[in-house]
């Protein structure tokens, strides 16, 4: 039967065999003795023995090392310390660790090194950092929002005021009128957005599905900004495939996500410029690309563009750049069509291209 002593050191040995951290025992001066099995895999190492010999410290970034050598001059002192910090592997993989350094006491007075456990926290970290991003990309949405609606709110306010002082005036009445109902229009697509977003992230969309043509919720949809490109002495330019172009799919719904696309083309790019609007099948699917020659988009915004709460360009027109639904609703609408929506751009002023691509059904029976 094994005595306490030779019991703790035999669970400590089977610990330090299967742990998957990085444990590595060091001299008082940092350099490393051994590495765990575990540290090997961890680290991304050749060989068990690569680190054998080598300083502690050195293996870190410089911004780094000095919270490194901190920790060791600590253990010198009998002192247990822990900290958060990035340091890649040996191929260069980037690493956040959560390391704890505690120094081994010998049966003589003063320290005999110490013992240094690296837990890998990378996804961790990662994963806070996107949700502080998320949020704080929820709190600008919000304040952006809360100016859209102040807006119209204000508007209808001092509409409301108006019409007590003008309503012996048909002429005057009637312009009130349509400046109310342009703002309670403006207000009421900005609630109906918010819940498209709530139903598509709780899935609780309803899709109206039959088999038509898409190319006339294409024309629809270009149809229904052409008065929007006009105003900006834009050109919409569309091209079709002479046979029908049969889907399967809510004709409404994809007549809006086309109509955010080409309002959004139209919203970034300059006057008299032209938007390309295109409708083509290949290997059974349809695709349909919307390209502008507006802003652009930079590579920091692409990989988050479809998110929720993100916006798009930033433009000095506050007006102009809309609250950041449209490209998250779009997405989640063409998706649950069991399609896909995808953009490129070259960079920032050098346009950009979105092309929502459709499984093609089979021309229906008549």
């Amino acid at each position: 039967m094994l005595e306490l002593q030779q019991l703790d050191a035999f669970v400590n040995a089977e610990l330090y065999e299967s742990s998957p951290d990085c444990i590595k025992v060091l001299s008082d001066d940092g350099t490393i003795r051994r590495l765990s099995p575990g540290g090997k895999i961890a680290l991304e190492l050749d060989r068990q023995d690569q680190l054998d010999g080598a300083s502690w410290p050195s293996l870190w970034p410089g911004s780094e090392r000095v919270r490194v050598e901190q920790a060791i001059e600590d253990a010198r002192k009998g002192q247990r310390s822990q900290f958060l910090a990035f340091c890649p592997t040996s191929k260069n993989s980037p690493r956040w660790w959560d390391v704890v350094v505690t120094p081994l006491q010998a049966s003589t007075p003063g320290t005999n090194g110490m013992l240094v456990v690296s837990r890998d926290v990378t996804e961790l970290v990662e994963a806070r950092e996107a949700l502080s991003d998320a949020n704080e990309r929820k709190n600008e949405f919000l304040t952006v929002l809360s100016h859209e609606l102040r807006n119209p709110l204000s508007t209808l306010t001092m509409a409301g005021k108006l019409l007590e002082s003008v309503r012996n005036d048909p002429d005057q009445v009637s312009k009130i009128s349509q400046t109310i109902a342009r703002q309670v229009g403006h207000m009421s697509r900005l609630v109906e957005g918010l819940l498209d977003l709530s139903r598509i992230t709780r899935g609780d969309v309803y899709l109206q599905t039959e088999p038509f043509d898409l190319r006339d919720t294409v024309h629809c949809a270009a149809e229904q900004l052409a008065s929007t490109v006009l105003s900006k002495n834009q050109t919409l330019s569309q091209s079709f495939p002479s046979e029908s172009v049969i889907v399967q799919g809510d004709r409404t719904r994809l007549t809006q996500v086309l109509g955010n696309l080409i309002g959004n083309a139209s919203r970034y790019s300059p006057s008299d410029s032209v938007i390309d609007v295109c409708l083509v099948v290949r290997n059974g699917c349809a695709s349909m690309t919307v390209t502008d020659k507006g802003q652009g988009i930079s590579s920091e915004l692409m990989p988050r563009l479809f998110e929720m709460y993100s916006q798009g360009q930033q433009t000095a027109d506050r007006k102009a750049a809309g609250v950041g639904m449209g490209l998250a609703i779009a997405k989640g609408l063409i998706e649950l069509h069991g399609g896909t929506i995808e953009v490129y751009s070259a960079g920032p002023g050098l346009g950009s291209t979105f092309t929502v691509c459709m499984p093609v059904s089979k021309r229906p029976s008549h």
